[in-house]
Parts: C-alpha cells; sequence; structure tokens
C-alpha cells in the first residue's frame, strides 16, 4: 500500500509506468520475491534504504532482503519508456553463483541483485574475494549502498572486522586518501589507508568506537570543534576539488522540485538569497580543505577523543562549510529546529573551535545553514525513513533554509 505522500507523487508522474510498483512495499517484495526464487529461498520483508529520482526518466532504488542465508542486496529501476533498451542491458550479462537473473517487467521495472551493478563492477570482487583486498578477510558485509554510485562494505576476519573497503563509480575517486595523508600528521584520529587493489576503489582500516547518539551535545559538539580546527588548518592539496556551490544549489532545487513541486518557488528563493550572501562576503575567511559531508555519523568516540570518518567529500571551501553541514545533519534528525540560530545549537563547536584555531567558525554559517538544508531537504524522501509523512519534513527543512537565508 503506497503512503499518502508516495501516492501523490505517482499521481503527478505520467511516465514512469512502474512508479507506483516500486514505491509500494507489498508489491515490491513480490516482485523482488519473483525474480530471486530459487536463488535467494523464502524472502522475509524487503525495505528500500535509498532512492534516487529524476522526474519523468526513473526511479533508481537500493534494496534491502531478509534472506534464508542474511541479509541481501538488489536494485531496482523504474524507467520511462526512452529507457527500455538500458535497463534491457543486464538481462544479457552473466549471473555469478549466489545471484539470481534479472527481471525486467513489461512496465519497465528492473530487479537485479547487486553483483550486477555495471557502474560498480570493482565491488564484485570485495563482495566475493574480500581477502583478495584485504589479507586475512573472509566475509564482506554490506554498510550501504546507492545503485550505480557507491558501495560501502566492512571486511571481516575470523576474529572480527579489518577494515571498510568502498568502491565508487567511474569517475568518481574520492580525494580520501590524500586527505587522510594531509590530516593524520595533525594529531587526528583517522582511519589507516590501506594498498587500493584497483582504481575506483578505497580501503581504510577499521576503527572500533561508538557513534555518538545526539549531534547536539555539548561534549561532542566541542571535541569536533577542536577536530575542526587542526583540519581547517592544514594547506590544501592537489587532489582536493574546490567547490562549486552553484552547482549545488541549482541540482537541491530542482530534486525538492521533483519529489514537492509546491516547495520550489521557496527553495529557489532561499538558494538565491544564501548565494547572494556569500557573494558579499567573499575572501572572508581564508578557503580551507573541510570534511565536506560532516555529521554525527561520520565521527567515532575514541579513547583519544573523537575520529573522523569517511573524507570522500573532503574539498576546498569556507570553514563554516562543515559546521553547515553539522546542523543540516541534526535538523534532517529532527534533533534541532532547522529555523533555529545555527551559533546556537552549535554554540560549543564554535568555542572550541576559536579556542585552537583564534578563527571564528561562524563566519558565513547561516547562508551556507540554508544550502546545506536544501542539499538535505529531499533525505526524507530518499532514505524513506520514514516512509509516511516524507513531504511535511521535506516541506520543514525547506523552510528552515529560507528563515537561514533571511527569506522568511
Amino acid at each position: 500500500m503506497l503512503s499518502p505522500d508516495d501516492a501523490e507523487l505517482v499521481a503527478r508522474e505520467d511516465r514512469i509506468q512502474a512508479l507506483a510498483e516500486l514505491l509500494d512495499p507489498d508489491r515490491l517484495r513480490e516482485r523482488l520475491a519473483t525474480a530471486a526464487s530459487p536463488v535467494w529461498g523464502a524472502l522475509g520483508a524487503v525495505r528500500v534504504d535509498y532512492l534516487r529520482y529524476k522526474q519523468g526518466t526513473s526511479l533508481v532504488a537500493g534494496l534491502v532482503a531478509d534472506t534464508e542465508a542474511g541479509e541481501r542486496r538488489a536494485y531496482a529501476v523504474a524507467g520511462a519508456a526512452p529507457l527500455a533498451d538500458k535497463l534491457a542491458k543486464p538481462l544479457a550479462r552473466p549471473v555469478r553463483p549466489g545471484d539470481f537473473a534479472p527481471r525486467l517487467g513489461d512496465d519497465l521495472l528492473l530487479v537485479a541483485p547487486l553483483g550486477l551493478d555495471r557502474a560498480l563492477r570493482p565491488g564484485r570482487q570485495v563482495m566475493r574475494a574480500p581477502g583478495d583486498v584485504v589479507p586475512g578477510a573472509v566475509l564482506a558485509v554490506v554498510l550501504r549502498y546507492k545503485p550505480a554510485r557507491r558501495l560501502v562494505a566492512r571486511l571481516d576476519g575470523r576474529q572480527g572486522p579489518l577494515a571498510v573497503a568502498k568502491v565508487h563509480a567511474a569517475g568518481e575517486m574520492a580525494p580520501a586518501a590524500a586527505a587522510a595523508r594531509s590530516w593524520s600528521g595533525l594529531g587526528v584520529d583517522l582511519p589507516p589507508v590501506f594498498p587500493s587493489p584497483g582504481p575506483h576503489v578505497a580501503v581504510v582500516g577499521y576503527l572500533e568506537g561508538q557513534q555518538p547518539a545526539d549531534g547536539t551535545d555539548p561534549a561532542v559538539l566541542g571535541c569536533v570543534g577542536e577536530v575542526l580546527a587542526k583540519v581547517h588548518a592544514a594547506p590544501p592539496f592537489p587532489e582536493a576539488p574546490e567547490t562549486d556551490r552553484s552547482r549545488s544549489a541549482v541540482a537541491a532545487v530542482r530534486a525538492i522540485e521533483a519529489v514537492l513541486p509546491e516547495a520550489q518557488p521557496l527553495a529557489a528563493k532561499a538558494a538565491q538569497a544564501a548565494e547572494e550572501q556569500l557573494v558579499q562576503s567573499a575572501g572572508q575567511p581564508t578557503l580551507s580543505v573541510v570534511h565536506g559531508d560532516l555529521s554525527v555519523d561520520q565521527v567515532l568516540w575514541r579513547p583519544r577523543g573523537v575520529a573522523l570518518l569517511d573524507l570522500d567529500r573532503a574539498r576546498v571551501d569556507r570553514p563554516a562549510a562543515d559546521a553547515a553541514s553539522w546542523f543540516a545533519g541534526e535538523a534532517v534528525a529532527r534533533r534541532c529546529d532547522p529555523g533555529a540560530d545555527p551559533s546556537t545549537v552549535l554554540g560549543p563547536m564554535l568555542q572550541s573551535y576559536a579556542a585552537v584555531d583564534g578563527r571564528a567558525l561562524e563566519v558565513a554559517l547561516r547562508p551556507l545553514a540554508a544550502l546545506a538544508l536544501l542539499q538535505r531537504a529531499t533525505e526524507p524522501f530518499r532514505l524513506r525513513d520514514p516512509v509516511a509523512g516524507w513531504a511535511e519534513q521535506v516541506r520543514l527543512l525547506v523552510e528552515g533554509a529560507a528563515v537561514q537565508a533571511g527569506v522568511r
């Protein structure tokens, strides 16, 4: 059964025939069970943990299925008519042992196993032969899968976790190793970088630690501020790309328009106002290499304080971009109001940062927070958590961005 918000989206979309099939949990489970039988055995629960929607073109989903052999991963694509030939291509690919043969319905809904994701071809080696990637590894456990974009897997040995492998689609190799080399000498706690088994695969050591439960906890914020001060003081390295903020803002507004058209005008107004404010404050402060995707999910409590994880989006940007990203993550998690003053929410972070670095991290924080909120505004839809009521959460994040940009 479709949620009310999904039903509204289906009613607006007239080119993707199987959209309702992919968004309806019961119908989707039936399609996957039919495709995967008998290879995967009896299926239990099936859930969608990632969606990528291009209005009038396609809806791509990452699927997690409970099977008799444990958790298995697959992907599904509901496409418009012009994609028919592209959707049929996986049907001609060889199917490896343990994978099921892909199915393409007359309604252009493709269901296929992770192993047939051609854009993430190196992931096959990671999943099937983890010992070839990290000596001693005997099992690969998927932590995150974004079809045709990214695969993250934990590599376990007989005594426990050894490493984390990240497979990126062609052309999207991240500067994580360069960032680790640059920052590790500054006393920042980071996972060790392992030799890469090939292009588009990054491997880092597995860090033991505890993930903080609340990114508004003053103790967490204080420790993160100290780490950021060290990171931002490091000189830029050649592999760090420069931020293309205008491109990101345009993409965010388009994504919002696709899932919630009535929010587009306010989103566009907020993006324009935020960009204008950043232009007016150009050069203040000096640009730094930033984490680029900082949130409470990217840090661990460790004996020495907090460790930074996932450096894949390290880039040259304003230092406050990391604080803005953290604030937006807390707003999406509903631990703070998206319209609240970020300087108040992140107070301990800003104070500890200034104590180490001597600079004010809050410079341009509000317009950066506006753009960070817009970039995350579709996450309630994409991540399906919760499945019901995502439209209201999208709307609240857009309204919060408008407040941060000063247009609401």
